[in-house]
């Protein structure tokens, strides 16, 4: 039993010390032990040797913790190892090993430990990772976030979003536009910080339309219910309502919407139902990230179209509705320009 309790002493001072944790008689006996024999020193030293190694482990930009603790289990492997061979010899190395094979059992608990530390403080690194998804040009971009929630984002946005979500709410940011289908979840609230708003959800799919330097920014529900706040105001928006914040005196509204194409950016997917033909080119403008000119404005004045294009390319839709109406475009310096035939 006194071999027992030293055991559990000299572990328990170990743990304290090497922690920081101990007082300065407890210091002092730890002192008193580590220079009893040449044994002690070493094993002491090892083992504040391995817990250097996980603290510069965790301060690293990158760390791989199977890494680190298979170098450090084949140092433990390596000296059991070498202790053993001596153990094999009668006498005072014979009772060297019994000390040392403690110690590293020891080691090998306080490295476990360790590892259980790490694991739990890599994870907290990355559940307060924030990334950031940008779009550039054109290029629509997607992301699938840690609750499954999906997330489009369209040329010039700008999106950001931990890798784990934790808490008691799902927070993200946004410049620019982007649609969401968000994975229900009422425990967890889905926040968007965008603009001058905060867009507040628990599971629909919405289209966001914020892009830097424009005067408004839009909130369209396709599914669901969303909540919009900006300042003192709120307001709750169903399917087919968009609330419309003005981003200059702050105003807040919401009113049925008549977009059809809202997120036509992202499915490329066009409806027009006896839509004005400027109004048409402007969605097309949108929808491809193109330059569209007229040779004169009463080309398209007074002119409606009634069409449908499912995943076209841009060149296919121009030609059309140019033929429909008499029209013809040149392609020059990323410009499409139209002018009568």
């Amino acid at each position: 039993m006194k071999v027992i309790d030293k055991e559990n002493r000299i572990w328990s001072l170990l743990m304290k010390c090497l922690s920081g944790e101990c007082n300065e008689i407890e210091e002092e006996e730890l002192k008193l032990w580590r220079d009893m024999n040449h044994e002690n020193s070493a094993f002491y030293f090892e083992v504040n040797d391995m817990l250097r190694n996980v603290n510069s482990a965790m301060n690293a930009k990158e760390i791989n913790s199977e890494v680190a603790w298979q170098k450090m289990k084949s140092r433990i492997d390596h000296n059991s190892a070498e202790h053993l061979t001596e153990s094999l010899t009668e006498g005072k190395k014979g009772k060297e090993f019994k000390t040392l094979s403690l110690m590293w059992r020891v080691a090998a608990s306080v490295l476990l430990i360790l590892s259980v530390g790490l694991s739990y403080y890599l994870w907290e690194i990355r559940a307060s990772q924030i990334n950031t998804l940008t779009a550039y040009g054109s290029e629509v971009r997607h992301v699938t976030l840690s609750d499954g929630t999906n997330v489009a984002i369209n040329g010039g946005a700008v999106f950001k979003y931990p890798s784990e979500f934790k808490g008691e709410k799902r927070e993200v940011s946004l410049s620019g536009e982007a649609f969401f289908d968000v994975t229900s979840d009422k425990q967890h609230p889905f926040i968007i910080n965008v603009a001058e708003m905060e867009v507040r959800v628990l599971g629909t799919s919405f289209n966001i339309k914020a892009i830097d330097g424009s005067p408004e920014a839009t909130v369209v529900v396709e599914t669901g219910v969303v909540q919009i706040i900006a300042g003192e105001s709120s307001v709750l928006i169903n399917r087919g309502e968009t609330a419309l914040l003005n981003r200059n005196d702050k105003t807040l509204v919401k009113y049925i919407s008549s977009d059809v194409n809202f997120k036509a950016w992202n499915t490329k997917q066009i409806m027009f139902v006896k839509t004005p033909l400027s109004e048409a080119f402007a969605t097309i403008e949108n929808t491809y990230k193109v330059k569209i000119e007229f040779s004169t404005d009463s080309l398209i004045d007074n002119k409606t179209i009634d069409a449908n294009f499912d995943k076209q390319t841009i060149e296919f839709i121009l030609k059309t509705i140019c033929e429909t109406y008499h029209l013809q475009y040149l392609y020059h310096d990323d410009t499409y320009m139209i002018s009568g035939k």
